[in-house]
Order: structure tokens, then C-alpha cells, then sequence
């Protein structure tokens, strides 16, 4: 059941069946009820005005797209051990309010865009498997790539950064870093 400023608007689904994907654009809404998404891989959210969302039982997610709502605050993780996301490789969180973000197991994310959000921190910590990120447009000061050894494309630009910690191993195809308080030697 999805709840908009226009009214009620609910998904049936036949009986027996699953929904596989779900997505929703440029409609306002004031709340969203994702229970029943247990087996969809896709979901997608834009421009919405959601402040809030609870993605905790959508566990088969493989892409994940809130881009464009109100969120200051966002936990993807599972509401227990057997619900966390093992299978969500993209995940685009841009234009947002976010000021902090709990990613579900960082080891299976290739592809994360938390850009033009408020993030003053971020632990990319066993994201082992991340090749694209993009953290444009936040208020960063320093940021630690070490675990990202697979990353060919990195976008930073346009935060307060002024240290960066890079993998001793990578394979960046582009990276853009214009916009910070960095110094080269």
C-alpha cells in the first residue's frame, strides 16, 4: 500500500505470484509500506518527497534507486541476520539529505552513488567489490579507499577533502577529485 498526498494507492498482485521489480517516479508520496517486496531484485523510488523507508525485508534486492527524496538518515541492512542484502550491487542514493548511511555487506556493492547528499563520513570498509563510486557534492574532509581495489571509476569532487587514503593495488580508469583542500607534493 503506498500512501500519497492524493490518496491510497495500493499493488495487487495475483495470488501465488511475486513481485520482481517496482518502481515509482515523480510522485509524492507520504508513506510506503515494502513488506510484501520480499523476492523483487529491483526497486526503484525518484522523486517521491519520502523522508523515511523501511527496506529491512527486502532481502532478494540486487538494485536499489532512492534517488531524489528527503532521507537524512538511511539503514539498508536487514532486520536480521536472514534478511540482509547479499545480492544488492547498485545502489544509487544521490540527491538526497543524507547525512548518514548503514550499508548492508559492503563485499557485494559495485556500484554506489551517494552524491549531492550532507555525508560528512563514510566507511567503505569490505567494499572489496566496489568499482563506481561517486560522493560528489557532500561535506567529506577526508576519505579512505583502501579496501576498493577493484574501483576503475571514483568521483569525490566538490567535498571539503583534504586527505585521501588510495588501495596500494587499483585499477582507476577515471578519477575526479576537482572541487577539494587537497595538496600534491
Amino acid at each position: 500500500a503506498i500512501n500519497s498526498r492524493m490518496g491510497k494507492v495500493t499493488v495487487y498482485v495475483p495470488e501465488g505470484e511475486m513481485v520482481g521489480a517496482f518502481g515509482i517516479s515523480d510522485i509524492t508520496l507520504n508513506s510506503i509500506n515494502l513488506s510484501n517486496l520480499r523476492a523483487a531484485k529491483t526497486l526503484k523510488i525518484e522523486n517521491a518527497d519520502l523522508y523515511s523507508i523501511d527496506l529491512g525485508w527486502c532481502r532478494s534486492l540486487s538494485s536499489l534507486t532512492l534517488h531524489g527524496n528527503h532521507f537524512s538518515s538511511l539503514n539498508i541492512r536487514g532486520v536480521n541476520d536472514g534478511y540482509q542484502k547479499t545480492l544488492l550491487t547498485d545502489i544509487d542514493l544521490s540527491n538526497n539529505e543524507i547525512a548518514s548511511v548503514t550499508l548492508n555487506d559492503g563485499c557485494t556493492i559495485h556500484h554506489l552513488d551517494l552524491s549531492h547528499n550532507k555525508l560528512t563520513e563514510l566507511n567503505l570498509k569490505d567494499t572489496d567489490m566496489l568499482e563506481w563510486l561517486s560522493v560528489k557534492d557532500n561535506d567529506l574532509t577526508t576519505i579512505n579507499l583502501s579496501y576498493c581495489t577493484l574501483m576503475t571509476d571514483l568521483d569525490i569532487s566538490d567535498n571539503n577533502i583534504s586527505s585521501i587514503v588510495l588501495p596500494s593495488e587499483n585499477s582507476f580508469k577515471r578519477v575526479h577529485v576537482e572541487g577539494n583542500a587537497l595538496t600534491f607534493a
